[in-house]
């Protein structure tokens, strides 16, 4: 993706620090620099398929995720952030 144009934006998990410190400030809507927005290496949408795996209030609607490099031009990936951020619901 480009850019997120999405009223409802409801989720998003950054893939590493620089990311999510990104996403964070676009979606709360604070002023980011040029700089900043130029760290980023990609944007994604994730839709899911069976969505009866998600929680009910992110049921319909995407996830968008990031991946950026941090100031010094290094990606520190954190998978494990795409492990325990999905809203995913819980397993009975």
């Amino acid at each position: 993706m480009q850019q997120i144009n999405d009223p409802k934006w409801s989720w998003h998990v950054g893939l590493d620090a620089a990311a999510t410190e990104i996403l964070n400030k676009l979606y709360q809507k604070e002023p980011i620099e040029l700089d900043e927005l130029k760290r980023v290496i990609c944007l994604f949408r994730l839709d899911f398929i069976d969505e009866s795996i998600v929680v009910n209030a992110q049921r319909g609607k995407p996830v968008y995720m990031a991946i950026a490099m941090n100031e010094q031009g290094q990606l520190k990936l954190k998978p494990q952030n795409l492990l325990f951020n999905l809203p995913l619901a819980k397993a009975s």
